[in-house]
């Protein structure tokens, strides 16, 4: 079955990151399904909705989200806005592909990247939409990758943070 992306920009996505991965997802050859986790101060809701409902099959938006652990758990795959989002996606082992708003959110971001358990595209306004796309086509198509990154996010052992740290002091 294609693979079940799950795509998550904050409470408001204000550089409109859903509307541009939703755009890019149109153009891929490779089979794909989305989640849109929609924040309660979202822009261009109009325009999601639009998408959505051309592509009923493919993308179902997620609004008043209780427990964001669900819809990680059952997701292939992440699109994210770098955050405390993209720490919990890891914890949950799901390979991500990562946006960052600004420069000290790159450097953040390059960290998980540089270890394997996710793909950093750097700042977001150094991405046109044609790069967006073969990058997507690139992240989702490839299974082997997909599952070496979640092995790699889950291996990082960030959910488990107090007994990190305890473990720190005790050494």
């Amino acid at each position: 079955s294609p693979p079940q992306i799950l795509i998550t920009m904050g409470a408001s996505d204000p550089h409109g990151l859903t509307l541009k991965v939703l755009h890019a997802l149109q153009h891929l050859q490779t089979e794909w399904q989305a989640e849109v986790v929609i924040g309660p101060m979202f822009n261009n809701l109009d325009k999601i909705d639009r998408i959505a409902v051309e592509h009923a099959k493919r993308i179902k938006l997620l609004y008043d989200i209780e427990d964001m652990s669900v819809p990680m758990h059952e997701a292939d795959a992440a699109i994210a806005s770098f955050g405390m989002t993209t720490y919990e996606l890891a914890a949950c082992g799901v390979p991500q592909m990562m946006f960052a708003l600004s420069e000290d959110h790159a450097r953040s971001a390059s960290a998980l990247h540089a270890l394997g358990a996710a793909v950093s595209l750097g700042k977001f306004d150094r991405i046109n939409d044609r790069k967006l796309a073969e990058k997507l086509e690139n992240f989702i198509s490839s299974k082997d990758s997909l599952r070496s990154m979640a092995v790699k996010a889950a291996g990082l052992n960030i959910g488990r943070g107090a007994i990190n740290i305890a473990a720190r002091i005790v050494d």
